[in-house]
């Protein structure tokens, strides 16, 4: 799956795909995955937070559609890393 332009680089899909062959000894560090919501409501997160807005079918090889506020004419979700710039046409923040 190729990232889009409003995928950020803390961003993770959710999917019903699993490895049972994981060694132990492979698993180096803790996470966190929020919500998007739950992650830009923090104050500052590190690189050991992801959030998670979509999921991914691997049996129907798909993005599931979901609630997401798309912006301006575009209709494009929020990227977080990238600094969002209202257009002079567009009011409707």
């Amino acid at each position: 799956m190729k990232c889009v332009s409003f995928n950020g680089k803390n961003e993770l899909y959710k999917s019903n795909h699993y490895d049972y062959d994981v060694p132990a000894d492979s698993i180096l560090n803790t996470y966190s995955v929020r919500s998007f919501k739950s992650y830009i409501e923090l104050p500052d997160a590190d690189n050991n937070v992801f959030f998670t807005r979509y999921t991914y079918d691997n049996v129907a090889k798909k993005v599931e559609d979901a609630d997401v506020d798309v912006f301006c004419h575009c209709k494009m979700p929020n990227n977080l890393d990238r600094l969002m710039v209202q257009c002079k046409n567009y009011k409707d923040w």
